[in-house]
């Protein structure tokens, strides 16, 4: 089975519905409000689950027992048999050509990836968790050995030696001409699912390839959470997280060591840091992705500031006006922005934290003093 392309799930209120867009509303397709069961079955669906697993994973959500299993699967059928009378659903059962699953948590993001484990990097072994039995993902990952079907393409986004993006309707279409074995992805724009070309041999360069080509769909779906990903270094200070960020070269693991032999400071990831909001307050979870420097964490930290570092011939802090802080954060950031949809999403975020952490600017050499005049200035807006 399969969800209509142009059609949402959204909730107005405490009510849920299936609201049509696009060419949909050109053509005066109906919405249709559904319960919670059929606002969990929607979105099941569009993780692809087959008919068994929507059953399985209702059945679970529901604590339903075994008597009242039949009486469950009517009334899902009898949903699903309207569903495809309204046109929002196609007959018959998802193919599954992978049946081994792997169940990730990544900064609270649920991913179920279908694969041989073979091609599975280690790197994820921390962030592994949980069952079909208790996870419901928030997107399934797909792998497949063949061309991948994709919509015609609208644009070409990006143009990179590594990665080139290319936009249609509903799908962002990766193609990596580099890679040996990972050739290609399709990321679903509605998040329900992206899918990988893999090439065997199901080598350790197979592993490398397809750990830093998750990275890329994980930085997508983490901008549509309203999370982003600064190039940075950092460290856990007071309990909180600061993050060092600066062009590659600049200095931010050499400082961060600093903090590390001066102050006995843990570093808790060598190369890129996701941030997002939870209550309103920013926070820096644990992501796998480290570049070379192999340090990362499963955890969660509260933000305590975000440290701007240029080059310079002595050491100083220097305040930054707001709009210059948000302005030299974002040029930091990794997360994509293939589109003005993601670039605007990313500002947002960026407008959202500015004002409740602290960012400057430290200019200094790659001598240890500059840890101690950075550490005196923070200490200094802590008390």
């Amino acid at each position: 089975m399969k969800c209509a392309p142009d059609y949402l799930l959204r909730a107005i209120g405490d009510k849920h519905y299936l609201m049509p867009y696009g060419q949909a509303i050109a053509i005066h397709k109906r919405g249709m409000e559904v319960n919670d069961t059929g606002a969990l079955i929607w979105r099941l669906l569009e993780q692809n689950c087959t008919l068994s697993e929507v059953i399985h994973y209702c059945a679970t959500e529901y604590e339903v027992s075994p008597e009242e299993l039949p009486e469950l699967q009517e009334d899902i059928m009898q949903f699903l048999n309207l569903l495809i009378r309204e046109g929002l659903l196609t007959a018959g059962d998802t193919e599954d050509t992978n049946p081994e699953k792997h169940f990730y948590t990544i900064a609270g993001l649920n991913l179920c990836l279908k694969c041989n484990s073979d091609i599975i990097s280690e790197n994820l072994a921390a962030f592994a968790s949980g069952s079909a039995d208790t996870i419901i993902p928030d997107q399934t990952i797909r792998v497949k050995t063949e061309c991948l079907t994709h919509e015609d393409h609208e644009a070409q986004l990006i143009d990179t030696t590594y990665c080139k993006v290319y936009e249609s309707a509903n799908s962002f279409h990766l193609v990596f001409p580099t890679n040996k074995n990972v050739m290609e992805a399709v990321i679903w724009k509605n998040l329900s699912l992206t899918e990988y070309r893999v090439v065997p041999p199901y080598s350790k360069e197979c592993q490398e390839e397809f750990f830093h080509a998750l990275r890329l769909n994980f930085l997508y779906l983490a901008s549509r959470h309203e999370m982003i990903v600064l190039h940075s270094a950092s460290i856990l200070y007071k309990d909180k997280a600061y993050l060092f960020s600066g062009h590659s070269g600049m200095g931010k693991s050499t400082h961060t060591n600093h903090w590390k032999d001066l102050f006995d400071t843990r570093i808790l990831n060598g190369d890129l840091n996701l941030i997002a909001l939870e209550n309103g307050a920013p926070v820096v979870k644990g992501i796998p992705w480290c570049g070379t420097s192999g340090i990362c964490n499963t955890e969660t930290h509260p933000l305590g500031g975000i440290v701007l570092l240029t080059q310079a011939a002595t050491n100083y802090v220097v305040d930054l006006p707001y709009a210059e802080q948000v302005l030299l954060v974002n040029k930091r950031l990794i997360s994509p922005s293939w589109d003005p949809v993601l670039f605007d999403l990313n500002l947002m975020v960026t407008n959202k934290i500015a004002p409740k952490t602290l960012i400057c600017k430290l200019c200094c050499t790659k001598e240890s003093e500059a840890a101690v005049i950075m550490k005196n200035y923070i200490d200094s807006h802590l008390d």
